[in-house]
């Protein structure tokens, strides 16, 4: 080797070292960041101050280059939804912890976008394989399946053995749910690590592999979490026909993208058919795949959860909002009885509002049209990350594993690892980049057409919308007076909203129906009120404006049926609250009630009604 030569290979060896040393320090300092705010450890401003330092690195390196990072654009459109989310909450403090861990879990996604080295990618790899095979054997061992059965008699049998076995350390078992959607997150890097060390005759690094995807599928099973187990088939299924759909194509003599384009084509059909034939049917059968929460299938409750969202439509309830509301106003009870959606969706829909959403799905299609791209440069790490975002999204149509937890960063890594894998500062070759920039017109032709239906829509219904608008603002308003007292058992939100200064959120509600009559939210939530100040005759005529408007809202069918009986129109409350299943038991106690207030002829309309339910 020359002199000219050893200089420059030295050369390559340094700026390597250096670029990975920059790449570790930077998602060293922003992964310890949020295992800090994960913790819960009151140590925020050393967290951010991690974060700051972190992603400094990266634009220390980077520069100018930062600005052409994939997905940029959604994850701070989605931030920025989030922060807004933070300050509308009625409770700052939790809003706050989750709002910590978002701008954690992106300040990863971009540290972990920018990885130069592929030795810092399987550092990465490594580093989430073993949080997920570490909690795997935590679950595992740490659960007492006696105590706790799962859903199959076998792995309780199994578990209940191991846990025997296994030393206890007293701590807290997280989820099932949890444990399964970090496991979910681990499995395709960890097969993919497999793969790789196989094929490169790596036997030092195939056994470890090999050792950890087996924990890791081992302790999938034993979570018995059926979300996360169709999550990896419906994958499963998908890969294997999207493989097909495209090996069929070739050998007809058509591109892979002919048969992409009419294997979508075919699953649309497929929908649309079973969506206009299918009938109770398909519902029977969603309702059979889905399971039930709490025994309210997952249908209904998705129904009913879209029936609140409506009262939040623009700017969602905030952070960590969820339990406290879904109880108080939709199923008027004053205990919690769900701790979030089990919608991944319908969960940043209703916490960040429809903004959110769109920021969500806008960044969806962004990642996966980019994949698409450059689908001809995928490697197994492109490919796991691919699949761990799929199967986090359809265990995310049933569940709320990740986006709920203290983990939350976790559910960045694999986009961060997709984009890192793909090598996104390299150019595109020629026919890509062109295949590229048509797709890249296409979907700015799709957004302009969606974006100009949507300013048509608002111009024409601008006065709902801006009733729409107005009812949020009182609902909101509402929610920050009544919902923090229900920390304390003796002061229930009812009970509350007696004797609450609700003046503001009532304008709001007014202001509403002045500008639109038939504002659903507005009449239900003056009747509501109405109600529980015992001003019968308003709330019957707010809530009959209300049902008139959607006669299938729940909350408003409940205080309808309830502003009958005290009005002593039993005849039209009984077809209204048999539709309630906690009716009776509410009835009961307000019966009770009643009588201890010496008002016999309330206790007597209640007794009446309850005679009819039961």
């Amino acid at each position: 080797m020359s002199r000219a030569e050893y200089a420059a290979s030295a050369r390559v060896r340094r700026i390597s070292f250096s670029a990975l040393a920059l790449d570790l320090a930077g998602v060293g300092l922003v992964a310890a960041a949020g295992a800090m705010l994960a913790a819960r450890l009151a140590v925020a401003p050393l967290a951010l101050a991690l974060i700051v330092a972190g992603l400094s690195l990266r634009v220390a390196q980077y520069r100018s280059r930062l600005l052409a990072i994939p997905l940029a654009l959604p994850w701070l459109a989605f931030l920025l939804t989030a922060a807004v989310s933070t300050n509308i909450a009625f409770d700052p403090l939790a809003a706050q912890q989750k709002f910590l861990l978002i701008v954690s879990g992106i300040a990863l996604y971009f540290a972990l976008a920018t990885l130069q080295t592929t030795f810092a990618i399987r550092i990465v790899i490594w580093g989430l394989l073993l949080i997920c095979a570490g909690a795997g054997l935590y679950f595992v061992t740490q659960t007492d399946f006696s105590a706790a059965p799962g859903k199959f008699a076998l792995v309780n049998e199994l578990g209940a053995r191991v846990h025997a076995l296994a030393p206890q350390f007293g701590w807290h078992t997280p989820h099932a749910n949890l444990i399964a959607g970090i496991l979910l997150l681990g499995l395709p890097f960890a097969i993919g690590e497999c793969y790789n060390t196989a094929r490169r005759k790596e036997w030092w690094g195939f056994i470890p592999s090999l050792l950890v995807t087996a924990c890791i599928a081992f302790a999938l099973g034993m979570t018995t979490s059926r979300g996360a187990w169709l999550a990896a088939l419906l994958f499963a299924f998908l890969s294997a026909a999207v493989y097909g759909a495209m090996r069929l194509a070739r050998h007809f003599g058509y591109s892979a993208n002919v048969g992409i384009a009419v294997l979508l084509n075919a699953a649309l059909l497929a929908l649309l058919a079973l969506g206009a034939f299918g009938g109770e049917w398909l519902s029977a059968l969603l309702n059979s795949a889905f399971g039930a929460v709490s025994s309210v299938p997952r249908l209904t409750l998705y129904t009913q959860v879209y029936q609140l969202i409506q009262d939040y439509f623009w700017t969602g309830a905030g952070l960590e909002t969820f339990s406290p509301t879904f109880s108080t106003y939709l199923l008027l009870i004053d205990v919690p009885f769900l701790a979030h959606t089990h919608n991944l969706f319908l969960q940043i829909w209703f916490e960040q509002g429809i903004f959110a959403l769109g920021a969500f799905v806008w960044l969806l299609v962004a990642y996966y049209l980019w994949i698409l791209q450059r689908r001809k440069r995928m490697n197994w790490m492109a490919l796991a990350g691919l699949a761990a975002v799929t199967m986090t999204l359809l265990h995310g149509l049933v569940d709320v594993p990740l986006y709920f937890s203290r983990v939350l960063p976790l559910m960045f890594v694999p986009f961060g690892l997709t984009i890192a894998a793909l090598a996104p500062f390299k150019p595109l070759d020629a026919r890509a980049a062109l295949a590229a920039r048509r797709m890249n017109r296409i979907a700015i032709a799709i957004a302009t057409i969606l974006a100009s239906a949507a300013f048509i829509f608002g111009i024409v219904k601008m006065n709902d919308l801006r009733a729409s608008w107005e009812a949020n603002r009182g609902a909101l308003a509402q929610a920050q007076v009544e919902l923090p007292p229900i920390k304390f058992s003796d002061a229930p939100p009812a009970q509350v909203r007696r004797a609450a200064d609700l003046r503001n959120a009532i304008a709001r509600y007014n202001a509403a129906l002045e500008l639109d009559a038939r504002n659903r939210e507005a009449h239900a939530r003056l009747g509501i009120i109405a109600l529980d100040r015992e001003d019968f005759e308003t709330a019957t005529r707010e809530l009959e404006a209300a049902w008139q408007a959607d006669p299938h809202q729940r909350a408003t069918i409940k205080a309808l049926g309830m502003a009958y009986v005290w009005m002593g129109e039993i005849d039209r409350a009984e077809p209204l609250l048999k539709q309630i299943p906690e009716a009776a038991r509410e009835l009961r106690l307000a019966q009770w009630k009643w009588e201890q207030r010496k008002r016999m002829d309330m206790a007597a309309r209640a007794a009446a009604i309850l005679e009819r339910l039961e």
